[in-house]
């Protein structure tokens, strides 16, 4: 029996889907790898919770870091940890092993400095101020900076919390650089429903010296509860009744501002500190200056109808550079506007702007030329945003002595031996008409 091609490419392929459909097939399976992304340094307290412990009994909490990169080494840090001394009462502090040859600067317990001549900003009962640096280049990774021993005195409850993290809490590398941290707070006792802190601020990017306000307002106390207290890591010692304030920034950098309210109940009953991060820049300067930059051509002997020449250079004497100003020339009465400047002048650079006085019809005399640039947005010195100039149109032949060659000299000289030749002459002639006409009347 003979096949023809096409019946035999069919006869396979039915017999090849035959074998497959006998065949378990492995399903392909699309595998999408997950990398975890790395943890940013935390600084802890542990354990994160600890029940009440009878009164009298020791309690004790460590300060813990994790996750310090071995790229930027923990080497000193500055740590202020805060409880209700009415619940726990701290005693002592003890280093851990985490910072080679750890050496504390400062110990500071119930606002008792054991080790240095004062603590933090916060120093008062129940707040631990730890201040110490590395005998060598720093650590990295997890590890234990000091724990504190507590006297449990009573209940109900107290929160064991980091205060003003960048501002009285920070860790340094060997830099002396803050390193960003995170820190996670612990708890004792029968914790209740506490209130919540929350702020916002504005402006969003304050300048050092200008006043930036802070509203609480959304911050709220449990069921049947109210806000008694706004309590500011920028004026710990200071309590606010209201949720507004207003604070002023002296430095600049990336400034952590924490809010904790406390509410109605008494017995220290506190929020978990809410905290945000405010960029605080200096204000730029914004200052241009033509004080010396008015240039004008000719400025003497200018006849009538003459063209003057005016350029006006604006110097940037700021921070920032600047577009968009505006310069007019008064001069005669006539006032000329430049179009806006379009192009952007970077800080100590400069630019042109020039102007043309047409003097046909002006009167001959001595005219003062007004150079003014107008103020920018934000500019507070602007004594030298104008600039004076003179400039003198003169009758013709007045002013400066003429100029003159020998040969235009020679050419006067002999114009001028013409003329009196001719006067000669002309005398000769009326002297020699007189003797005649005497002749005659003889």
């Amino acid at each position: 029996m003979i096949i023809r091609p096409v019946a035999r490419s069919v006869a396979v392929i039915l017999i090849a889907m035959m074998i497959l459909s006998l065949s378990p097939i492995s399903p392909i399976r699309s595998i999408i790898r997950v990398q975890a992304q790395p943890l940013g340094p935390k600084l802890f307290v542990a354990p994160s919770h600890l029940d009440l412990a009878p009164s009298g009994n020791r309690v004790t909490f460590s300060v813990n870091v994790s996750n310090i990169s071995p790229d930027d080494p923990l080497f000193d840090w500055s740590v202020v940890i805060r409880t209700n001394s009415s619940v726990l009462n701290p005693v002592s502090i003890t280093l851990g092993s985490f910072l080679t040859g750890a050496t504390e600067s400062t110990e500071c317990i119930n606002a008792l400095c054991t080790v240095g001549a004062t603590g933090g900003g916060d120093d008062g009962p129940g707040v631990v101020n730890s201040v110490a640096y590395s005998g060598g280049n720093g650590n990295s990774g997890n590890g234990t900076l000091f724990s504190i021993t507590y006297t449990a005195v009573a209940g109900p409850y107290t929160l064991v919390t980091f205060l003003g993290v960048s501002a009285e809490t920070f860790v340094d590398d060997n830099l002396g650089i803050h390193i960003p941290i995170t820190t996670v707070d612990g708890d004792y006792g029968i914790v209740p429903p506490l209130p919540i802190a929350n702020f916002t601020y504005s402006p969003q990017q304050p300048f050092v010296g200008e006043p930036v306000a802070f509203n609480a307002s959304m911050s709220f106390a449990p069921p049947g509860h109210m806000i008694t207290e706004y309590l500011w890591s920028f004026s710990p010692r200071t309590p606010i009744t209201t949720p507004i304030t207003k604070y002023t920034f002296t430095d600049q950098g990336n400034i952590s501002v924490t809010l904790v309210v406390e509410d109605d109940r008494g017995l220290g009953v506190l929020s978990r500190p809410f905290q945000l991060t405010i960029e605080v820049t200096q204000r730029p300067l914004i200052q241009l200056s033509i004080a010396k930059g008015l240039s004008i051509y000719p400025i003497d002997n200018i006849l009538p109808g003459g063209i003057v020449s005016i350029q006006v250079l604006v110097l940037n004497l700021g921070t920032d550079a600047e577009t968009g100003f505006n310069v007019w020339v008064s001069v005669a009465g006539n006032n000329f506007t430049a179009p806006p400047y379009t192009a952007v002048v970077p800080p100590t650079g400069q630019g042109s702007l020039s102007f043309k006085w047409n003097t046909t019809g002006v009167v001959p005399d001595v005219y003062t030329v007004r150079a003014h640039l107008s103020p920018l947005p934000g500019e507070n010195i602007t004594a030298d945003n104008d600039a004076y100039g003179s400039v003198r149109v003169i009758y013709p032949f007045q002013g400066a002595p003429v100029s003159i060659s020998f040969l235009q000299l020679l050419g006067i000289g002999f114009l001028a031996l013409i003329a009196i030749a001719v006067s000669f002459g002309a005398l000769s002639r009326i002297r020699d008409r007189r003797l005649s006409a005497k002749q005659d009347i003889l």
